[in-house]
């Protein structure tokens, strides 16, 4: 693995980075699509960037801006396959945290998903693209004390039908409650 990045503070509100990263894999353990079995494939690439920016516009408010591209690929295969199946190229992500008061914390993101293949299980190598896709998460949690905190939430909020694997459709809504405790030894 080797990477190489930058990291700015432009001031007390904004900041950014971007890191450049490359990945060569061999052996690396997978489903080989035509026998169903796991086996170590030769060569794997997997290059690209990542883009963060993060925003403070005021103390009680944080805005991030998450962006990833990314080249996965099988450099050595002999066959037609290139580009490695359910590695998405481009991934965004834009997450906001406010605090309106200082033991109330709510929490909203969204994920943008795109262009991701995937091969065909039998037969000659075909390729197709699944369904880019944008799903909206949320969060709301109420700190009771320093060590215990409720909260309540949403994933997939609007309830978007996706795949992130060909066949196996991603949950739908989901809703969950919970509380955590924090303990210090």
């Amino acid at each position: 693995v080797y990477q190489v990045g930058v990291d700015n503070l432009w001031s007390s509100s904004v900041s950014t980075s971007a890191t450049l990263f490359l990945l060569d894999a061999h052996g690396f353990i997978q489903k080989d699509q035509t026998t169903d079995q796991y086996v170590n494939f030769n060569h794997y690439r997997m290059d690209g960037v990542q883009l963060h920016m993060g925003l403070r516009p005021a103390s009680d408010f944080r805005l991030d801006v998450n962006y990833t591209y990314l080249n996965a690929r099988d450099v050595g295969s002999t066959g037609n396959v290139d580009q490695l199946q359910y590695q998405p190229r481009h991934q965004f992500a834009i997450q906001a945290t406010y605090n309106p008061l200082s033991r109330l914390t709510l929490f909203a993101a969204g994920y943008y998903v795109a262009d991701q293949v995937y091969y065909s299980k039998r037969g000659p190598d075909q390729n197709a693209n699944l369904a880019d896709y944008f799903v909206v998460d949320t969060r709301i949690a109420y700190a009771f004390t320093q060590r215990l905190t409720a909260y309540v939430g949403a994933r997939n909020l609007f309830d978007r039908n996706y795949m992130q694997s060909y066949g196996f459709p991603a949950p739908g809504r989901v809703v969950y409650l919970g509380v955590s405790m924090n303990f210090v030894l």
